[in-house]
């Protein structure tokens, strides 16, 4: 299973999501709970397209 890491400057946040839909939906709640503001996921990506201080790595 792949992992999906995205790591912002701007916030210094860190944001691991598993592609698997129900592990995703897990760590949206997860991250919610720990009350950090998260956007829709597209318009998220959207940002990490258009933007350069968001890093992308994919690790197994």
């Amino acid at each position: 299973m792949l992992t999906l890491g995205i790591y912002t400057n701007l916030q210094k946040e860190f944001y691991f999501f598993y592609i698997n839909p129900q592990i995703f939906l897990f760590y949206f709640s997860f991250i919610k709970n720990r009350k950090v503001k998260i956007i829709n996921f597209y318009k998220f990506f959207k940002i990490f397209l258009d933007k350069t201080y968001l890093k992308l790595y994919i690790a197994k």
